[in-house]
C-alpha cells in the first residue's frame, strides 16, 4: 500500500558520514528518506542476515529496508527511482516513485554523489542501474 503521506517535492538534501538524507512534503505534512551506506558488507552475519547492502529509513514510521533500489534517475528537476516490490511496501512508496527537486544546484550535486556512492556499497545484486 502507497503511503500518501509521502508526497510532495525534495527541498532539502543533506549528507553527513555515509548517510544521504532526503527531505520533502507539502500542505504541513514532512518526511525525510535517510539512506545509509554498508559499512560492513564482509561481514558474515550481515551477508546472512540480507544486510550486506546500503540501508534505506522513510520517515515517520521508521520504515526499513535493505537494498532494494532497481533504478535510479535525476533529471533537470526530478528525481526517479523504481524499487523492488518488498522495498516499495517496506518504505510505503509506489515501485515507480518521482520526486520533484526544489533543491539549489550544490544540492543536486551532492545528490547525484551521494547516490552514486552509497548505492554501489554492498553486494553487486543490488546495485542499481544509475543514470545520474
Amino acid at each position: 500500500m502507497t503511503n500518501r503521506y509521502m508526497r510532495g517535492p525534495i527541498w532539502k538534501v543533506e549528507e553527513s558520514e555515509g548517510n544521504l538524507f532526503l527531505h520533502g512534503g507539502k500542505d504541513g505534512r514532512i518526511w525525510c528518506i535517510n539512506i545509509q551506506e554498508c559499512y560492513d558488507a564482509d561481514d558474515e552475519q550481515e551477508i546472512e542476515l540480507g544486510m550486506d547492502t546500503y540501508c534505506i529509513v522513510s520517515e515517520p514510521g521508521q520504515n526499513c529496508c535493505y537494498g532494494g533500489v532497481i533504478e535510479c534517475e535525476i533529471g533537470d528537476h526530478w528525481l526517479y527511482l523504481r524499487l523492488s516490490g518488498e522495498t516499495a511496501l517496506s518504505l510505503g512508496l509506489d515501485e515507480e516513485t518521482r520526486f520533484e527537486l526544489n533543491i539549489p544546484d550544490e544540492e543536486k550535486r551532492i545528490l547525484g554523489r551521494g547516490l552514486k556512492e552509497i548505492l554501489s556499497y554492498g553486494r553487486a545484486d543490488s546495485i542499481p542501474v544509475m543514470r545520474i
